[in-house]
């Protein structure tokens, strides 16, 4: 027999899955974009830049290396 941790755990693993299920088939037609980057090192092969995107539609938040 299951405790209610155990049951709300369960419920909230179907939530995480149904979410990502979500997130995948989103577009992100409405993301916003912040570009940034880490520049300035001592190697200047450390040096990088990253797009943060963040959708409001699925609510997913992501960073891409090197994009623009």
């Amino acid at each position: 027999m299951k405790t209610k941790a155990q049951k709300i755990k369960d419920k909230i693993s179907k939530l995480e899955c149904e979410l990502l299920k979500v997130q995948n088939e989103c577009k992100h037609i409405n993301a916003t974009k912040k570009h940034w980057s880490d520049t300035g090192n001592y190697d200047r092969s450390q040096d990088g830049y990253f797009t943060d995107f963040d959708c409001p539609t699925c609510l997913k938040k992501w960073t891409e290396k090197g994009s623009l």
